[in-house]
């Protein structure tokens, strides 16, 4: 699905960007397989998922007068009708909802996922897919940074390295970085 023409600064923005969260996650260190291989690759599909679509909504839903509100609220209710659905079948042990559950699961959804879906429907019209896209690209960062505020987590030297190169590779992306045109020399 072409959507976009990227520049040469944004596909070596978008590689950069990839580097910075490698070496954030450090691969070096080990990678424990032992976790649940179903699980990492779930989030690696996601991840392909969410690369899709906003291409897609690029492409079919931006021009079609819909709101980013109502685009929102479409995407995110069938998503709850569907696990509404399949949550008695797939959880593992069995669900109880009381008012704490519900509450909050209304709550993050409206306002967690819901005002950030609006926000990046809007993003992706004025910016384009590849663009908006770059700040999923901060979420490693915001992550390490919640590990040292909220576990006391030691921070490594490649994680604020890594943290550098993911924006770099975001002004990169954005086409945020440009050289100044030389003055012409005085004669």
């Amino acid at each position: 699905m072409r959507v976009e023409k990227l520049r040469p600064g944004q596909i070596a923005g978008i590689l950069v960007g990839i580097l910075g969260v490698m070496v954030i996650i450090a691969p070096w260190q080990g990678l424990d397989l032992s976790q649940s291989l179903v699980a990492q690759l779930a989030i690696l599909g996601a991840t392909a998922c969410y690369g899709f679509s906003l291409a897609y909504m690029r492409r079919f839903v931006s021009n079609t007068g819909m709101s980013a509100l109502m685009f929102s609220f479409l995407n995110i209710g069938i998503a709850a009708a569907i696990m509404a659905v399949l949550t008695p079948v797939v959880a593992l042990s069995p669900v109880t909802l009381d008012g704490w559950v519900i509450g909050s699961v209304v709550l993050l959804g409206c306002l967690g996922t819901g005002v950030a879906y609006i926000w990046n429907q809007n993003t992706v019209r004025a910016w384009g897919p590849t663009r908006a896209s770059t700040v999923t690209y901060i979420t490693p960062i915001v992550g390490v940074l919640l590990g040292v505020v909220v576990l006391h987590e030691d921070v490594s030297w490649n994680e604020p390295v890594g943290a550098l190169i993911v924006f770099l590779g975001i002004l990169l992306a954005q086409n945020r970085l440009r050289r100044r045109p030389r003055e012409a020399a005085v004669g």
